[in-house]
């Protein structure tokens, strides 16, 4: 059975960056939605496209 204390045991930063690539702005927003909520601290890097994921990998940390 899997508690609140472990459920996330595998995410290794306070504050994880997590990047959301997907053609549809609604299903980018959704997902972002729940790694909010599920994921204290998230930063959500939302893309439309392999291109827009390169530039965003290019451009941060």
């Amino acid at each position: 059975m899997t508690t609140p204390e472990n459920k996330l045991r595998h995410v290794a930063a306070d504050a994880p960056r997590v990047m959301v690539v997907d053609g549809s702005k609604l299903v980018r927003r959704l997902i972002g939605d729940v790694l909010v909520r599920e994921l204290a601290g998230a930063e959500v890097v939302a893309c439309a496209g392999i291109g827009e994921a390169r530039e965003a990998l290019a451009a941060g940390p």
